[in-house]
């Protein structure tokens, strides 16, 4: 009885110890296996995480094609309006430097108004007297030089002239006799004596201002220019003048001396002269 008791005991005492160290190695066992189960969970978050992610870059990428075409379509755009503003640019360079490279030629206008000026004097050249001339031919081409100066003045007087280029010398206040200048002038064409009678038409137009006055017009005096090719350095051509009468007092006060304006007018009178420079042709326009 004793050594059954003593067995018991004993029994009971290795159970009781196996017990406790079996619980001990629990213990032990469930810090690892928590752990891993926590590692595990973690490692399934870290992937659903990462596939959450993937799908978002996937769907960001699926977007980016039409953002990126966007950006391609604009970067072309402004690529198109660059092209277009350097052609601009270009093409307003080279529009420049072919003005700049255009020269005003005033030949053709020039010869136009010649034109005007041979074809009013037609053949009246034929009547200038020369030095070798007798004084019987002097006088035979004098009289039909003033013959076809009528002629001209008849033929032209109130017709249209239009020139395009003259050159302007000046502009005055257009004058005219007084009762007191056509005076003298009578008293001066009655004079016998030609000594008294040109100290009489010095007086009435060089120191009589009484003798005329302003009529309110202003007479503007011009030039055929010559031609550059001709000659470079006199501007103008003595022989083919214009007066051109006007009102336009505005319009008087706007010209210029030494520019060129295109005049037109009615003629008045036509004087032309026979002089060491050759025929002298003054038209009168108003």
């Amino acid at each position: 009885m004793k050594t059954l008791l003593k067995l018991f005991i004993f029994l009971f005492i290795n159970f009781f110890i196996f017990c406790s160290t079996y619980q001990e190695q629990q213990i032990k066992q469930d810090p690892i296996k928590n752990e891993t189960n926590i590692s595990v969970k973690k490692i399934e978050e870290i992937k659903t995480q990462t596939t959450i992610n993937n799908q978002e870059i996937n769907k960001n990428q699926t977007q980016n094609p039409t953002n990126n075409q966007e950006m391609d379509k604009n970067n072309i755009e402004i690529s198109t309006n660059n092209q277009e503003k350097e052609k601009n640019k270009e093409t307003s360079i080279i529009s420049t430097e072919t003005d700049n490279s255009k020269t005003f030629d005033p030949e053709p206008l020039i010869l136009a108004d010649k034109k005007i000026f041979e074809t009013i004097k037609e053949n009246i050249e034929e009547f200038k007297t020369s030095s070798e001339d007798t004084l019987a031919l002097k006088e035979k081409k004098q009289k039909l030089f003033a013959q076809k100066i009528d002629e001209i003045n008849k033929k032209y007087k109130g017709k249209l002239l239009q020139f395009q280029y003259l050159f302007l010398e000046d502009v005055s206040p257009e004058k005219e006799l007084t009762p007191y200048g056509k005076q003298k002038l009578k008293k001066m064409e009655k004079e016998q004596n030609v000594i008294v009678m040109l100290a009489m038409a010095l007086e009435v137009f060089l120191g009589c201002d009484e003798c005329f006055r302003n009529t309110g017009r202003y007479e503007v005096e011009l030039y055929l220019p010559k031609s550059p090719k001709e000659n470079l350095y006199e501007e103008k051509d003595y022989r083919n003048k214009i007066i051109f009468i006007t009102s336009d007092k505005i319009k008087a006060f706007e010209y210029k001396k030494g520019q060129y304006y295109p005049i037109s007018g009615k003629v008045k009178s036509i004087k032309i002269e026979d002089s060491y420079l050759g025929v002298k042709t003054t038209i009168y326009l108003e």
